[in-house]
């Protein structure tokens, strides 16, 4: 096949994909609280605040200050939450196509596998329709290998990517660490020393990585004595490894055939799946050292970060997915791959193309979540002079964000729109709310809940609305009233 027809190919599938992942955003997909907060973070809080905040939330700040333009646009038109949601995934969507761009274009792997990947589930779902800013790290990993493959050396704005990679993610992070050793063992495999300050271009992008890591423990690392949500704190270590490998290794790259660990829990198959995925990588990359090193630290990262801190899920292992075909396409810097190579590379590309299909297929005929059928609820039925109180604004930030409303809080007693994710939930007594319904002068609430109130701790409440169907992210939500006269 010639280049020309490459190009046409290539541009057809940049239509393709870019029209239905924007269809599937747009149309049917209901953003879910991990996807509202960064965006009410940048629109409700000056940017030197949003920056202090950093750390309750545990993600750097190239992702919040990047939507802040955005959020001030929104601010100064006043738009109102479905607009803020088209403005919102439009910002995350044009990322989305840059980087869908540079794996097309600009990548040199064969093109069979660029299609692949660009239809793949994570390339295409978990990063490109779900906005999260996980795309930050793919595109910035893609334009670092496009000037790698363009120039087979680093050079100063490789630099500038590695800084920008420890901004994004922990899993950023994790890939700019990897890629710094991947240079070290090239130089090395050159010089034969170890002397790399010799090279002044290799000198800087190892302290732009160093810096770009040091400002991503000083802005990102937990300043508070609460304990941090998700922490690997109730599991015995084995049980923490143990899923950490198996969901790292088999769930990343052989999606839909391993069982999803976080659902079913880690079985010895999925364990040794886990380890044999190991030694595939291991024999995969061993011609090139520096690829082979850099697989490993990075995988080495994410399972003791999996054993030790967070065990994460389907959207934090696909960027183990990411960081392969990241190297697999360095790999293509020396030599074309055997197609016994090609071959594996083909079985993860396969599992991706399934499990989106499945994806895709329930996002049109379930809701994402909840949330916006509840918000509805309460634009169309509930009146503006009703008072509001949520139990648990954790929970039910997204239901806020997506009604427009002043939904109150207790025990402050104040409106919210975003959460603090170290702030343990406060769950108020009925004779607190019942204190907060006169203190507004009102005769009663409407409470809004995730989970169904016990009947002992708030007797008299009624069920009014239950939102409870079917939804991929489990966010359900209920309505009461409590009459506090």
């Amino acid at each position: 096949m010639n280049q020309k027809t490459k190009k046409w190919i290539s541009g057809f599938m940049l239509l393709l994909v870019t029209v239905a992942c924007f269809i599937l955003k747009f149309k049917y997909h209901e953003l879910w609280k991990d996807e509202w907060q960064p965006w009410l973070l940048a629109r409700d809080k000056s940017l030197p605040d949003l920056l202090q905040f950093l750390h309750l939330e545990g993600h750097p700040a190239l992702w919040f200050s990047y939507l802040k333009p955005w959020a001030l646009i929104s601010n100064a038109f006043d738009l109102l939450p479905d607009q803020q949601v088209l403005l919102f995934e439009s910002a995350h969507g044009l990322l989305f196509l840059g980087a869908l761009f540079v794996l097309l274009f600009r990548f040199k792997m064969p093109l069979i596998f660029r299609l692949a990947m660009a239809g793949g589930f994570y390339f295409f779902y978990q990063y490109g329709v779900v906005s999260r800013g996980y795309i930050l790290v793919i595109l910035l990993s893609f334009l670092l290998v496009d000037l790698l493959k363009e120039k087979r050396k680093v050079s100063g704005w490789t630099a500038l990517l590695l800084f920008l990679l420890c901004q994004t993610e922990v899993y950023g992070v994790f890939i700019g660490g990897a890629l710094v050793l991947c240079f070290l063992v090239d130089f090395y495999q050159k010089e034969k020393t170890v002397s790399f300050w010799n090279n002044k271009t290799l000198r800087w992008n190892v302290l732009a990585a160093l810096g770009g890591l040091a400002m991503f423990v000083l802005t990102v690392y937990p300043r508070s004595s609460h304990d941090v949500v998700g922490l690997n704190t109730d599991e015995a270590l084995i049980d923490n490894l143990a899923h950490a490998v198996q969901g790292n290794f088999a769930n990343a790259f052989w999606i839909g055939i391993i069982p999803d660990t976080n659902v079913f829990g880690y079985s010895v198959f999925g364990v040794l799946a886990g380890f044999l995925l190991l030694g595939l990588f291991c024999w995969f990359f061993w011609r090139d050292k520096s690829l082979l090193t850099a697989m490993l630290i990075y995988m080495l990262g994410t399972v003791l970060f999996g054993t030790f801190i967070y065990q994460g899920g389907v959207r934090h292992w696909g960027m183990n997915f990411i960081f392969f075909m990241v190297l697999t396409e360095l790999y293509y810097r020396n030599e074309v791959l055997p197609k016994v190579k090609m071959t594996l590379v083909a079985s993860f590309l396969l599992c991706q193309l399934y499990y989106n299909v499945l994806a895709i297929n329930k996002d049109i005929k379930y809701p994402f979540s909840n949330a916006y059928a509840a918000a509805q609820l309460i634009k169309k039925e509930i009146p503006e002079s009703a008072v509001l109180v949520a139990i648990n604004e954790f929970e039910t930030a997204p239901v806020v964000a997506y009604s427009g409303r002043d939904v109150y809080t207790l025990p402050d007693g104040n409106p919210f729109t975003y959460y603090k994710w170290l702030d343990k939930i406060y769950l108020p007594s009925e004779t607190e709310l019942k204190v907060f319904a006169q203190y507004k002068k009102r005769t009663g609430l409407i409470l809004l809940s995730p989970k169904p109130l016990p009947k002992d701790r708030y007797p008299n409440t009624k069920l009014w609305k239950s939102f409870e169907n079917y939804n991929m992210k489990k966010e359900n939500y209920y309505f009461y009233l409590l009459d506090a006269k």
